[in-house]
């Protein structure tokens, strides 16, 4: 039986080490490289990586630990869906810190070669009114987006799922929010999970963002907000993948699979999210 038509290149495919959670970084990388995988996602979380509002770990060390495997880093993702952080926080101690947590992101993404930032707007009080929330969410987007700037450094705002509490929620926000913060170094990311969750699909989000849209988190589900190896949910790998190159997109395909299931054993995880991924795999 031939290959399907609907094919990726394999260095597209973007290891993370999310559900490595407790697992060694060093662990995750040897996994990765057993497995022919090339390209990572770095999340940039404890244990695995030191990053706050004072300091962060030296990214020089992380950056030899990856291409001393042969491994690429093609994006850094700040843990942002916890509340230690939030760039909605109504405390303004508390807020400044926020930011200059961020901003700290924002120098490690630089300092690791790469030119993307995941983020999202997870974290807003369900007792405060949403007008509120989202005007100090464009103040926060737009400070962060002139020290990307500065940094040479695109943020990729994802949205969130329906069970998450948040700011940029579906298409229509985030649409709202290039339009009210105006800066070209705010992009799109597509998680097709969230995407999903909210009634979306790939079509749209391309209609309406078109070229905007510089990075995916690329995973199964069933329209909650865990993120599934493919195999476990679901969405149809196969079409999903035709879709994304119909609209001509060529960036990466990031594997932030979240569910706590995988935690005990990320390794059986990934290899078989991987053999479900190469069976669409350009030659």
């Amino acid at each position: 039986m031939g290959k399907p038509d609907c094919l990726i290149i394999e260095k597209q495919i973007a290891a993370m080490n999310i559900h490595y959670y407790y697992y060694s970084f060093e662990y995750f990388l040897d996994v990765q490289r057993k497995l022919g995988c090339s390209s990572i996602e770095l999340w940039g979380g404890s244990p695995h990586f030191w990053v706050d509002h004072l300091s962060y770990n030296d990214c020089k060390i992380i950056k030899k630990q990856i291409e001393h495997r042969n491994l690429d880093i093609v994006a850094f993702t700040p843990e942002c869906t916890s509340y230690r952080y939030m760039l909605c926080a109504t405390d303004p101690d508390r807020h400044r810190k926020s930011i200059e947590y961020f901003k700290k992101c924002i120098k490690v993404t630089a300092e690791l070669g790469v030119s993307v930032m995941p983020i999202n707007t997870m974290g807003k009080y369900q007792d405060e009114g949403y007008d509120t929330a989202w005007e100090r969410c464009v103040e926060s987007v737009s400070i962060l987006c002139e020290e990307a700037k500065r940094n040479n450094v695109t943020l990729a705002m994802e949205t969130l799922c329906p069970d998450q509490i948040g700011v940029i929620r579906n298409l229509n926000e985030l649409t709202k929010l290039f339009a009210e913060v105006n800066n070209d170094n705010l992009k799109a990311l597509l998680d097709l999970v969230s995407v999903e969750s909210a009634g979306e699909s790939i079509d749209q989000w391309f209609a309406t963002l078109g070229e905007k849209i510089v990075h995916t988190h690329f995973v199964d589900g069933r329209n909650t907000s865990d993120h599934l190896v493919w195999g476990d949910g679901c969405y149809p790998l196969g079409r999903f993948i035709t879709k994304l190159n119909n609209h001509g997109y060529k960036g990466y395909l990031g594997q932030e699979i979240t569910s706590r299931s995988y935690y005990k054993d990320p390794a059986f995880a990934d290899m078989k999210n991987m053999k479900a991924l190469r069976k669409y795999l350009k030659c």
